[in-house]
């Protein structure tokens, strides 16, 4: 009786059994991390225009033999092997917020456009704010926004608009998040009330004064403003406070 274990029944489990393997390797790759990472030559031509290029074309790394990633981890390339060898990465998940924006980034390098697309599937099933804080941080910092990137930063911002935020939700983006956030607004629709976001906004930028008060202090200053929006008058400790507020975030 066979095994599913055992060579010549599974095409990808027959891929991903070799890939660790030695014995079938021909290439190292020394990554940005300084640690090398092996592999069939073969493999990664077929199935990459990029390494096809590096190992075998008119690319330095062809003429010179040596492959050396400047930008791209070993535990990233890692990912890309497995998606190269067995065309899933499934089994590697769950991946962190850094890892998914690294490996569609290298994705795009070696132009893996399915690999692409698994990247940003691990990005539209994120149910937490804080999780995809950290996602969309990440990718302000590598990947930039173009049309080629769209449907990844569209996913990224996905759960900011389908989710009634919170005062404080915005609190962990950083300054190029919250901008490509709020520029976003011209494609999709908050479902969080003006009033609630703007006070989103307001207390991220209230956050990053060198006096910023606690963030319970300063959510009950702003949630006072949103007791009776429709008032043509605020209450004196709301402005005084905002107005202070607003002194603290020109600094």
């Amino acid at each position: 009786m066979t095994t599913s274990s055992e060579p010549g029944i599974n095409l990808k489990g027959d891929f991903a059994s070799v890939m660790d393997d030695e014995a079938f390797q021909d290439v190292k790759i020394t990554c940005s991390d300084g640690v090398e990472v092996g592999a069939s030559r073969h493999i990664l031509a077929a199935r990459s225009a990029t390494f096809r290029a590096m190992l075998y074309g008119e690319m330095r790394e062809a003429q010179s033999g040596k492959v050396i990633l400047q930008t791209i981890k070993s535990d990233t390339l890692r990912i890309v092997f497995l998606f190269l060898y067995t065309g899933d990465i499934s089994s590697a998940y769950p991946l962190s917020a850094e890892l998914v924006i690294n490996i569609y980034n290298a994705a795009m390098f070696f132009i893996l456009p399915e690999l692409m697309k698994l990247a940003i599937s691990q990005v539209q099933v994120v149910e937490s704010i804080s999780l995809a804080s950290s996602m969309l941080n990440e990718a302000v910092g590598a990947i930039n926004l173009t049309e080629d990137t769209r449907d990844l930063y569209n996913a990224l911002v996905r759960l900011f608009f389908t989710q009634s935020l919170r005062i404080g939700d915005l609190n962990a983006l950083s300054y190029k998040a919250v901008e490509v956030l709020l520029t976003s607004g011209q494609e999709f629709k908050f479902h969080t009330n003006e009033l609630t976001l703007l006070l989103c906004v307001v207390d991220w930028a209230w956050a990053r004064g060198a006096n910023a008060p606690p963030a319970d202090d300063r959510h009950n200053v702003l949630e006072l403003a949103m007791e009776n929006p429709s008032s043509r008058t605020i209450d004196r400790r709301v402005f005084t406070e905002l107005m202070r507020k607003g002194r603290v975030m020109s600094t």
